[in-house]
């Protein structure tokens, strides 16, 4: 073979084995950027899932925020409202009255000194159940408050550490409003008195209702800025 042809062949086969192996790196590397790729694409999907998912529970925990505040300010100010429509007890017999006793959530030591006291001196037991139909209502509404408390400790991953503040020192306040209220039924209903003591818990009472009542306000336009952080952010 003439060793000009056999140069050839060689140089042939040598650019052919450069030309595969170039072809074989080229195609690692390809699938490496693809990997690369579809790991990157992977990853992004999953934040952008958790992120929506973040963004769903922080709507839905905001709500039942929204939702417990409503119910829990409606019963606290059923409680310390000053006009507020009572049963007219002394219009009713012993018979009516012990009907009433016995759909109180009393214990049996409490429900059998009232039906007693029924009998033996009807006025202070119709106090007394003035007295227990207070305390009903505001042991309602601390399980209402507490529901709404906790529904703010649901929501404090999702807003900022000022914002849960403000609100949890609301729920604070309603908590204090309630023994307020509670306090200042017991000089009247318990003590059968109303003096300087009831005037002083009135007075205080009033101030933080109002107090309440007003910076509902503020509680409201800090879960409608936290809202509006949503929806800013999904039509991005």
């Amino acid at each position: 073979m003439d060793l000009k042809v056999l140069d050839n062949n060689i140089t042939g086969i040598f650019i052919s084995v450069i030309t595969l192996l170039f072809s074989m790196y080229k195609f690692s590397k390809q699938d490496d950027i693809n990997k690369k790729y579809e790991d990157i694409k992977y990853i992004n999907e999953q934040s952008l899932k958790n992120y929506s998912i973040y963004i769903e529970n922080k709507h839905q925990r905001l709500i039942e925020v929204n939702d417990s505040l409503i119910n829990a300010l409606g019963y606290v100010n059923d409680i310390t409202c000053d006009l507020q429509e009572k049963i007219d007890y002394s219009k009713y017999s012993v018979c009516q009255l012990e009907k009433y006793v016995s759909r109180f959530n009393l214990n049996d030591d409490e429900k059998h000194s009232l039906l007693s006291l029924i009998h033996n001196d009807r006025d202070a037991a119709i106090k007394r159940m003035y007295y227990w139909e207070d305390r009903i209502r505001c042991v309602k509404a601390r399980e209402m408050v507490s529901k709404f408390r906790q529904s703010i400790l649901n929501v404090r991953l999702y807003i900022s550490e000022e914002h849960f503040f403000i609100i949890d020192s609301y729920a604070i306040n309603l908590f204090d409003l309630i023994d307020l209220a509670e306090e200042s039924n017991l000089q009247i209903t318990h003590h059968y008195q109303v003096d300087n003591q009831y005037a002083k818990l009135h007075r205080e009472k009033s101030f933080l209702s109002k107090k309440v009542n007003s910076d509902i306000k503020t509680i409201i336009n800090i879960m409608k800025a936290e809202l509006f952080m949503i929806n800013t952010i999904d039509r991005k």
